[in-house]
C-alpha cells in the first residue's frame, strides 16, 4: 500500500467489476458497474500472492480483490451512505480544493449506494451461509 499516484478518491464513484468477478461470492449477482462511496488517499499497489482483482474505479485499479474464497479487500466504503460521504467531503473540502479537486461536484453527486450496501450485506451473511451448508 502506498499513496495513490492518481490522487484522492472521495465521493460517490463508478465501480466496474473485473472479468470473473461474478464467480466470487462477494460480487455475484451485482451489475457489471455500479456506484460506491469512497474516501481514501492510499492504494493497494501489489496484491498478496494468489489474489484476484474483482473491481476497479477511475482512480483505483484495485478497488476490490479476493484471496481464496473467504478473504476480501475493498477500497470503497460499503458502510457509507450519501449523508456520510457528504460529511467527509465537507470536512475535507479545503484539502480537495488544494489538490485540484471539486468538492462542489462531489457534494452534488454524493448518494446512497444500494449495490455497495449489498456488498456489505453479502460480506456479513457469507459466514452464516457457509456454516449452514457445512452443518
Amino acid at each position: 500500500v502506498t499513496k495513490n499516484p492518481l490522487g484522492r478518491e472521495l465521493g460517490t464513484v463508478d465501480l466496474e467489476k473485473a472479468a470473473g468477478a461474478d464467480a466470487d461470492a462477494l460480487f455475484a449477482g451485482l451489475p457489471r458497474s455500479f456506484v460506491v462511496n469512497a474516501s481514501h488517499v492510499d492504494s493497494v499497489v501489489r496484491l498478496p500472492d494468489g489474489a484476484r482483482v474483482l473491481a476497479k474505479t477511475a482512480l483505483e485499479p484495485i478497488a476490490a480483490y479476493a484471496v481464496g474464497s473467504s478473504t476480501w479487500g475493498v477500497q470503497f466504503h460499503p458502510e457509507f451512505d450519501g449523508d456520510v460521504v457528504r460529511g467527509y467531503v465537507r470536512v475535507r473540502s479545503d484539502l480537495m480544493v488544494a489538490e485540484g479537486l471539486a468538492p462542489e461536484r462531489a457534494l452534488e453527486s454524493a448518494s446512497d449506494t444500494p449495490h455497495g450496501r449489498e456488498v456489505l450485506r453479502t460480506f456479513v451473511r457469507l459466514p452464516v451461509v457457509r456454516q449452514r451448508k457445512e452443518g
